[in-house]
């Protein structure tokens, strides 16, 4: 159902809950039957519903009119979590900003200037959510590793809740910033990946695998019937553990701690989401990448002399082919070929290289990261339609401080160091691979 269609079916619950009310008024005004203060009640939680889901504020002053009329105790209070309805779907890839599952619930992605802070906090979280707002993660770990909690009494509650395990939950404000940190340093969401918030474990997208036909027909002519193929796109979110390593003294003394631990923390999240999302080897637990993807497209390039303008024509062409060449296009290459990009020429002699001074190519934004896989000789590029690269992520931090870890090379009690292991959970999965194609012997 798309957004035309809710605001349809809002707009004829407010008028059957005026119809209803209507009874209780005028000459031949007489009280609601049981029967008919159900259907108001109904008529009004749907209405309720669909203003929440698309979040806008169409008919918002008659809907709260009308609820005025109901007791407290029936006014609808729940509120969908990450839903807005839009038109289409996943056919050709995933273009829109939400969709609905094969069974009709609605799920919500974020571009990448959106926050997952922007998004409804389940109404049973909210209180403890709203006390949490504004606390400090330099604070937390500071009082974690060393017991001291002065100036930080609001930290000290908001992390009173300590797992089975020995971690501590991040309230889902701060984990929300840390993560969108992470969003931010991250080159795939640079891209245009979208981030599909999870509520819980695995979550199940329905996409359209093969297209119907159309036809044209003569007067009296048979159609031939063709069938709308579906498929699945199916998240699971799987554990990432980062490990940071900071001096004691900074942990103490440190102004800025702040600033050092969210930044440490989102930069280690941001590289691995980079690596899993671009390059992952879908061997579990670690989600598959694009270029270990069945179904891309790829162009060879046999060496860095060799690249020429045409093998990045050739790459557009591919995506052309397979009608895909649409949405939030980039390329994504390592230092070794951004070097490559501004040093051969489009065509001999012309002083005009592959990438213009503005940092684009053929129109088109160019990504840098190390986190491609490279040997001494060869080197990959992608180019695609990242808005068909979804990241699943669990709106959790879990975080664990110590003074006394140890690993097979060093020890924070040998080196005077404090220890922060924390974990978000999260999945990568291609809407459409036929959206990409790599280059490979850059």
């Amino acid at each position: 159902m798309n957004t035309t269609q809710l605001r349809e079916e809002r707009r004829a619950k407010i008028d059957a809950m005026r119809a209803t009310h209507a009874i209780t008024t005028g000459a031949a005004a007489r009280a609601l039957t049981s029967a008919e203060r159900a259907q108001f009640d109904a008529d009004e939680a749907r209405a309720v519903e669909i203003t929440n889901v698309l979040e806008d504020h169409a008919d918002q002053k008659e809907l709260s009119d009308l609820r005025a009329i109901a007791p407290a105790s029936r006014r609808a209070t729940t509120k969908p979590a990450y839903a807005e309805f839009d038109a289409g779907s996943l056919g050709g890839g995933f273009s829109g900003d939400s969709r609905e599952l094969g069974d009709g619930v609605a799920f919500r992605s974020l571009k990448p200037e959106e926050r997952l802070s922007s998004l409804p906090i389940p109404v049973e979280d909210r209180a403890k959510a709203e006390a949490a707002k504004g606390i400090s993660l330099g604070r937390v770990v500071r009082g974690l590793a060393t017991g001291r909690w002065d100036g930080a009494e609001r930290e000290r509650r908001a992390m009173s809740e300590t797992l089975s395990a020995g971690g501590y939950l991040v309230p889902t404000p701060l984990a929300d910033d840390v993560i969108d940190l992470a969003r931010g340093y991250a080159v795939v969401f640079q891209a245009g990946a979208r981030t599909v918030p999870m509520d819980s474990k695995t979550l199940s997208i329905a996409k359209v695998t093969a297209d119907p036909t159309a036809q044209w027909l003569a007067e009296n002519a048979a159609a031939t019937p063709s069938d709308l193929t579906f498929g699945e796109v199916k998240l699971t979110a799987q554990k990432l553990v980062i490990l940071c390593k900071m001096s004691v003294e900074l942990i103490e003394d440190a102004g800025n701690v702040d600033e050092v631990v969210n930044n440490a923390i989102a930069q280690k999240i941001a590289l691995e989401l980079d690596r899993v999302a671009l390059n992952g080897s879908g061997t579990s637990p670690e989600p598959r990448g694009i270029l270990n993807t069945s179904g891309i497209n790829s162009v060879t390039s046999s060496g860095f002399a060799a690249l020429s303008w045409s093998h990045i024509v050739n790459m557009e062409s591919e995506l052309v082919t397979d009608n895909t060449l649409r949405g939030r296009l980039s390329y994504i290459c390592d230092g070794v070929g951004l070097k490559n990009l501004k040093s051969i020429q489009k065509a001999t002699s012309t002083g005009i290289f592959l990438m213009d001074p503005d940092g684009k190519m053929n129109g088109y934004p160019v990504g840098i990261t190390n986190q491609l896989p490279t040997t001494s000789s060869l080197h990959r590029m992608i180019f695609g339609n990242f808005d068909d690269l979804l990241i699943g992520l669990r709106r959790e931090l879990v975080l664990e401080v110590s003074r006394v870890a140890a690993d097979s090379a060093s020890s924070a009690f040998t080196n005077v160091q404090v220890w922060i292991r924390g974990y978000i959970r999260a999945d990568v999965q291609l809407a459409l691979p036929q959206s990409f194609c790599a280059i490979v012997d850059l």
